[in-house]
């Protein structure tokens, strides 16, 4: 599930909530692994974007927002399935998977320069 609030509310899931993962524009939330029954989704946790830092950024970065709202959402995703980028291999790791996962919805590499 992901949610979208202002950088104040965004501040408050921080402090109420712990960091989980994520910076000023994204907070991932874990669930961790439960068990569900046969053939019912699986909840891997909540990812909150502060949508202002989101716009801000994307004016920054010269990018439609709905595409960095994209590629925060898979880089979201990606953590709450395992991936991190502690270090450079994971990082391109997980780069490759989000270029993948945002060619698969029309979104552009965000990393044109280091993939």
């Amino acid at each position: 599930m992901h949610h979208g609030v202002g950088n104040a509310v965004a501040h408050l899931v921080r402090v109420a909530f712990g960091n989980g993962f994520g910076g000023k524009q994204i907070i991932g939330l874990g669930h961790g692994r439960s068990p569900t029954l046969p053939g019912q989704p699986v909840l891997l946790g909540d990812i909150v974007l502060a949508l202002e830092t989101c716009e801000r950024e994307a004016r920054e970065l010269e990018k439609p927002l709905a595409d960095h709202v994209r590629h925060l959402l898979v880089h979201g995703m990606l953590h709450l399935l395992g991936f991190d980028h502690e270090t450079d291999a994971d990082a391109e790791d997980m780069e490759r998977e989000e270029i993948a996962a945002l060619a698969a919805i029309g979104v552009a590499n965000p990393y044109p320069d280091r993939v």
